[in-house]
Formats: structure tokens, sequence, C-alpha cells
């Protein structure tokens, strides 16, 4: 497994990370929302006619007193986002320790801990402020947004009453003035000039997005600097940077980043030396790490044996004795042998035999000519899956066999059954603590790449069909799964974080739907009735 082996693990990391900016910049939607809400009911329920200058002078105390509850809210959700992008790349590197034990027949966990990072916080910088140049932390840059809000509100009043309107009135322009600026009302921006084309949310959002792609910046650097195999880390040029930069605006320092290239190759930097991201930035950065893990595996157990390694001492001169688990080489040597622990994370499964772990078995048998019998069948099967905390997959295939297929939490795989699967129909279902309310990308290029005529699966909120049709793509499994993950890592994340849609309720569903039209499949996804 040679670094291109391992990018899936910081794939995953980079797509988790994206997935919670996402989820952040809905719940700061939310927040302005419910705060415009609040003070627009204030104003209705105040007595009727029109606005007064005494009246807003109360209605300012209580401008004050939300606007410091909206500071809070965006200080803990942008604080939040932090914490959970911070350590992302930590994880993926930790997974990458342990993968490389397995070579050795070690406990993963052995290794994980032995090369873990030093205990540096990487987010005192960005809360404290001394990352920054002006020194400000995430307190006061929140509170510099959150001051806005409230001269936009002590604005929108202001011109109120110099427009003789009535709360009621006003109460309605408030709730204009948290929608997009295309959705207000026309005449909106001729009353409130100076708010016309503002985005009530934009800075608020553009500061959160910005401080959790420099705190998985920062986390991400720190682990490929204490990485003694790194050799340098990769600048990768967003997939929506040539149609969102390049066309409309030329290119920017993205692309002198993604050209730079000092000896360590195209796009490579020293780890210490790799630029910060610009605001809102969304290209990716990668360790690059020459070597394979057998190889690596090997030189560790050598070194902690005692034999004398320039790199691994180096590191152990600079990082080992700040190691927050002890010393590397006692742990090393003191690590054991692996043992069955049931932790199959997918970089795992593909060293081990998935058809020991899985119960296979032939259920049933169909008249397959016969597709009512079929349906009965799927619907039998969904019937059965309810409220299971793991996968199961049945399978009609041509043969009219109908076999059933246990898996794991989040995943289960049909492939070891003994007939074709070519031509074959099958439901499986997702667990509610799993599901991304459509099919993965595995599920997918499976389907693709196998040749079944008809998938279908389902959660506790949303049933999901694909059909193949005469003109349906032909690909392998690696180019449909990495399609996925192009499709959803960039346009799809894309509408998440301008908030056109829930990344966790739709993410998949807008890749499959595009995908569907892509590779000519029928799909489709309905709402359960409740």
């Amino acid at each position: 497994m040679a670094s291109e082996d391992y990018l899936p693990l910081f794939r995953k990391a980079r797509r988790e990370h994206l997935g919670n900016i996402a989820r952040v910049s809905a719940e700061i939607i939310k927040l302005y929302r419910e705060a415009a809400a609040d003070l627009a009911a204030r104003a209705a329920a105040s007595r009727k006619g029109s606005l007064t200058e005494r009246w807003a002078s109360e209605y300012a105390e209580s401008l004050k007193k939300r606007t410091a509850e909206l500071n809070a809210g965006l200080y803990e959700v942008t604080l939040q986002g932090l914490k959970r992008s911070a350590g992302l790349p930590t994880i993926a590197m930790g997974e990458w320790w342990e993968a490389v034990a397995t070579t050795q027949g070690a406990a993963g966990q052995s290794f994980r801990d032995a090369f873990a990072a030093t205990p540096d916080s990487v987010l005192a910088g960005i809360i404290e402020g001394g990352f920054y140049k002006d020194n400000k932390g995430l307190s006061e840059r929140i509170w510099r947004v959150a001051d806005s809000f409230e001269k936009d509100i002590g604005y929108i009043v202001n011109r109120g009453i110099a427009e003789k309107k009535s709360a009621l009135e006003l109460a309605r322009d408030l709730e204009q003035y948290v929608k997009p600026p295309a959705k207000r009302d026309f005449d909106w921006g001729k009353v409130y000039p100076n708010l016309s084309g503002k985005k009530v949310d934009f800075n608020a959002q553009r500061l959160a997005r910005t401080s959790i792609n420099h705190a998985y910046h920062l986390d991400n650097v720190k682990v490929c600097t204490e990485n003694p195999f790194v050799t340098a880390m990769h600048w990768d040029l967003s997939n929506s940077h040539y149609e969102r930069q390049v066309i409309p605006y030329g290119p920017d320092e993205c692309d002198e980043y993604a050209a730079h290239d000092e000896g360590l190759g195209e796009g490579n930097w020293k780890p210490e030396e790799i630029p910060v991201p610009h605001p809102q930035c969304l290209c990716a950065h990668w360790p690059v790490i020459p070597q394979d893990l057998e190889d690596i595996g090997a030189q560790i157990g050598r070194w902690a044996s005692g034999e004398p390694d320039a790199v691994l001492d180096e590191w152990y001169d600079k990082y080992g004795s700040r190691n927050p688990n002890g010393d590397p080489k006692e742990i090393l040597r003191n690590g054991g042998k692996a043992t069955q622990t049931g932790d199959n994370r997918e970089y795992l499964l593909k060293n081990q035999s998935y058809s020991d772990k899985i119960r296979i078995e032939q259920i049933g048998t169909v008249d397959f000519s016969d597709k009512q019998q079929i349906i009965e069948q799927l619907k039998q099967a969904e019937q059965a899956a309810a409220g299971l905390d793991y996968e199961v997959n049945t399978t009609i295939t041509t043969d009219g066999k109908v076999w059933r297929v246990q898996g794991e939490e989040s995943t289960v795989d049909p492939s070891a059954i003994p007939s074709s699967l070519v031509g074959s129909f099958s439901y499986h279902n997702h667990p509610d603590n799993k599901t991304y309310y459509s099919f993965s990308g595995n599920d997918v290029a499976f389907f693709i790449s196998e040749g079944e005529a008809y998938e279908s699966a389902s959660d506790s909120e949303y049933r999901y069909f694909m059909q193949r049709r005469d003109d349906t793509a032909q690909l392998d499994y690696q180019t449909v799964f990495a399609r996925f993950e192009e499709v959803y890592d960039s346009d799809v994340l894309q509408m998440a974080i301008d908030s056109l849609i829930d990344i966790d309720v739709d993410g998949y569903h807008e890749t499959m739907r595009r995908l569907g039209e892509e590779m000519n499949f029928d799909y489709e996804r309905e709402k359960k009735n409740k």
C-alpha cells in the first residue's frame, strides 16, 4: 500500500471536514433566522400605528439582548465546528499507522500510540488569535460579525420610522432581511438601499468556514510534519476550481501553489512550508509517502529492535521524548501481536478475507420469470430488516435462487454469492445511525460493475431504487466509485455550503441523481409514509 493507496483515508477525512463546514453553515443560517424571527415577533406584538423614536429606543434594548444571544450562538457553533475538523487528519493518520502495523502482524494500537502526534493544540492559535497577524481571537472576530447584525437591524428600524411604517410592516421587513437578496420582495431594496444586496449571514459564514478550514489545515500539517515517512504535502486544486475561479475571474494563488516545484514534484511542498489556504478555499492537501506499507513496517521493526536508522533516529530525537503515550520504542517492543477486535475499517478490509466475517445462505427459490414473485421477496426482505443495527442483503439471481448475506453495521458485500449477479434483483437496509438517506458510492459502483438489473435499499425515512437501462454505462467498480466521490466532493458539497441542500439528508441523493443522468440508469428516492 503506497501513498496513492492510503489516500482514501485522507479523502474520507476531507469529506467529513467539508461536510462539517456545510453543517455549520446550516446552523449559522438557522441562528440568524431565529434571531430575526424573534425580533420580528417582538415588533409585531407592539401597539398599532406608526413607529416612533421612543418605540425605537425601547426596541433597541431588545435588539442588544438578542444580538448578545446571537453572538454566543455563533461562537459556540463555530467553536464546535473547529473542534470537529481539527482532529480529522489525526484520525486518518492514526488509521494509516494501524495499517502499517498489520503488515508486521502487530497490534494496530501500538503503532498508533508510538507515533502519536505531540499534544500541542492546533486550536489555541485560532481561538486565542496567535495564528493571525492582527492577534484577534475567535470571540472578538465573531463579536464584530454580530455587531454588524445589530447595526443592520438599527438601520432597518430607523428607515422604517422615516417611511412611517407600522410595527407590523417592520416585522415583515425583518423577515425579508434574512432571505437571500434574490428572494426578497422587489421593493425591499428601495426602502433599505444600504442592505439591498447584502447576504445577512455572509460574514459569519466566511469567518466560520475560514476558521474551520484553518483548524483542519493546521492539524493536517502537524501530523504530516511529525510523520518521518511523509516527504511532502501535495496541493490539489478543488474539482470546481476551474469553473468557479478560473473561468469567471482567472487563476489565483491556488494555481501557483498547485504548480509549485522545488524538487519535490509539481504541487509538492515541505509540510512546514505549505501555504495557508485563503478564505473559503476548497483545495485539498495530501501527504506524500513514497514507500509502501510493508517496507515502512519492516523498517520500524528493525529500528525498534535496536538497529540504527537515520530517519527514525532523527524523528525520535525531535518528537519521541514528547510522545504523550510514553517512549515509542518501548511501546513498539511491548505492543504484542494483532488480535481480532472487530474493528473492520475499509482500508483493513482490503487485507482481510471479508467472506470469513459474513454469512451467505440460500433462503429459497422463485420463478425468475415471474416478476411479482421477485417484488414480493424484496418486500419481505425490507420488512425483515426493519430496525436492525447491521446491514443485510437479499439478492435474487437469474437462476431463481434467493440469497441472504449478513453484513456489518455500515457495509454488506454480496460479491461472494455463488450465482452470477448479472441481471439480479436485490435489496439491503441502511441502519438509522449509519444512513445518508440514499445509495453510497460502494452501492452504485457494485450495481454498475456487477451488472445488476435492479437494486433497492431503505432506511427509516426513505426508499431508493436503481434500475439498469439498455444504454446504462458499462464501467468498472473503481471508476464509478471515484466518480461518486468526485461529484460529492465538488458540486454537491458546494451546494451544501451555499445552503441549497442539507448535506446529511440530501448529499448522497443529489450525487446519485447526477450519476443516474450521467451513467444512464434510473434512480428514484421516495419518502416513506409514517
